[in-house]
């Protein structure tokens, strides 16, 4: 089996696609220093253990959030000033969980 590079430069345009890819990535990196922020990761689950998809996850207070995958995975970049996050779904009592540090 052939091994392969994440990428390959093949030429001076291909160079300068690499470096704004590398300064794109590095602005990411130091925004994110920055400003704060950080990725949490999770899984939604019912009381009986059955994956729940379609959850909203919200930061509590602000608009910003994401939706469960169908197995029950979000991620959400939130600043580290958020206290909470609150989980809704239609049909159901909306539960507010507080950020670990």
């Amino acid at each position: 089996m052939k091994k392969t590079k994440p990428f390959k430069i093949l030429n001076s345009g291909n160079l300068v696609v690499g470096r704004k890819i590398f300064l794109s990535i590095i602005a990411l990196i130091i925004s994110n220093l920055v400003f704060g922020q950080k990725v949490i990761n999770g899984n939604v689950k019912s009381e009986t253990g059955k994956a729940l998809p379609d959850v909203s996850v919200v930061i509590t207070g602000t608009s910003n959030g994401t939706v469960s995958d169908v197995n029950g995975n979000y991620s959400l970049s939130v600043d580290n000033n958020a206290k909470s996050l609150t989980f809704s779904l239609v049909g159901m009592k909306s539960v507010t969980q507080n950020i670990g540090k």
